[in-house]
């Protein structure tokens, strides 16, 4: 019984150590990019063929939850990726959103080629 409540003090302390450092982390972002961060275009675009191509596995989970851009249409185009699943939802298991949600992706890709030529 004694191991019993060392242990579950142990798995209960550690998981405040991890809330603890997930709150510090969250505020060490807002203190040192409080407007957000200065990504320029042609990233976004990569990572956006990153995440059609499929061949990085976890570029949408990076793209979606890396925190917000400084540039606002960047911003934007982050914030509609996010929630894809929800404007239009997976026809088959294993997708993330339907094919008129990777036509969004392609059509800010796009539209961010343009910005890269012009």
């Amino acid at each position: 019984m004694h191991t019993l409540l060392i242990t579950l003090a142990i798995i209960v302390g550690l998981f405040v150590l991890v809330c603890v450092l997930t709150g510090l982390a969250g505020l060490y972002e807002l203190i040192v990019y409080p407007q957000g961060y200065d990504v320029p275009p042609a990233k976004v675009r990569e990572e956006l063929e990153w995440i059609i191509d499929g061949k990085h596995p976890r570029a949408l989970d990076d793209f979606i939850s890396c925190g917000s851009f400084k540039d606002p249409r960047l911003e934007a185009m982050r914030q509609r990726v996010a929630q894809l699943d929800v404007e239009f939802p997976p026809e088959s298991k294993g997708e993330y959103c339907s094919p008129k949600g990777i036509e969004v992706i392609r059509e800010y890709i796009r539209e961010l080629d343009h910005d890269t030529v012009a």
